[in-house]
């Protein structure tokens, strides 16, 4: 609720991790969509927060969710990383892209 998002307003960056697997219910893309669209409603300074799309349990990836957030993502210039946390794939690229985007939003590189 609020107070999730009163925390989340102090961030410098939003990571969101959409699980592109069987297990997730509904449209991986009107997920995505719906979380940023309840970010814009509750500030509209949230909505410009800088935000990395991770593409999460890849190692069992329903491939028509993959491709589809995959195609959403690049057609409105929004940076998707793929990882799997059981076989470790794509997770040490995700902290180096955290890592410097946190950097730069720091002002410190």
């Amino acid at each position: 609720g609020h107070r999730f998002l009163r925390h989340v307003e102090r961030t410098y960056m939003l990571v969101h991790l959409v699980d592109v697997s069987d297990m997730t219910k509904g449209d991986v893309v009107d997920n995505f969509m719906t979380i940023n669209s309840e970010l814009k409603k509750y500030a509209e300074d949230l909505a410009r927060k800088p935000q990395i799309v991770v593409a999460s349990k890849t190692d069992i990836a329903n491939e028509e969710k993959l491709d589809k957030l995959r195609t959403h993502c690049s057609e409105n210039g929004i940076q998707l990383l793929q990882i799997s946390a059981a076989t470790h794939k794509g997770t040490g690229k995700l902290i180096e892209e955290i890592a410097e985007l946190l950097d730069k939003e720091k002002g410190i590189s």
